[in-house]
């Protein structure tokens, strides 16, 4: 994207499954050489694919923060609000607790497991395949899924849109939970 001619104000917001660490800062300053000035910036607790999948029991990373919608609500307002006011940027303070996730992003990004089907629960809907945003799923002689792992991005959107739970992060068993068994997302 090139720079723009005129800035606008943009709202930034990042989901997460714990925290944030400096995305949103990261982000920021992406957009303000665009010239797009944050002037408002948030992050919401929410769901994380893989802790959901890796970690069933642990509640927080299965559901989102509570009140989310109120919270999203009430933002955009604020937002809206800061439009009409002179404008001021408002770049995320970088957050030294960050430095705690570069053992996990470092062997995140060299190990990821693959995704197993189990034949016996494939009821060969396709919908692993049509939620898959890099279209890496594609269908063996049977018709079952087949996965690209060089084009995965591990996103897991295909093992939390299986109906019958058929794909998993577990050669041996189906997952326990995924997101769609339903979380409240108001609580």
């Amino acid at each position: 994207m090139e720079q723009l001619e005129n800035s606008i104000q943009a709202f930034l917001f990042a989901t997460c499954g714990l925290y944030s660490a400096n995305t949103l800062r990261i982000f920021a300053k992406q957009c303000e050489k665009k010239n797009m000035i944050t002037i408002l910036s948030r992050s919401y607790r929410c769901a994380a694919t893989d802790g959901a999948l890796l970690a069933p029991a642990i509640h927080i990373w299965s559901c989102h923060e509570k009140r989310l919608d109120k919270k999203v609500e009430n933002d955009v307002s604020v937002f809206i609000r800061r439009c009409n006011d002179p404008v001021v940027a408002d770049i995320p303070r970088f957050k030294i607790y960050s430095i705690l996730n570069y053992p996990n992003k470092f062997f995140g990004q060299r190990f990821s497991p693959p995704i197993y089907t189990h034949k016996q629960h494939c009821v060969l809907c396709g919908k692993c395949g049509i939620h898959c945003p890099v279209q890496c799923i594609c269908k063996d002689d049977e018709g079952y899924p087949l996965f690209d792992n060089e084009k995965c991005i591990h996103c897991y959107r295909c093992i939390h849109h299986c109906p019958k739970k058929a794909l998993s992060l577990s050669k041996k068993r189906p997952p326990l939970k995924t997101l769609n068994d339903g979380c409240n997302w108001t609580e």
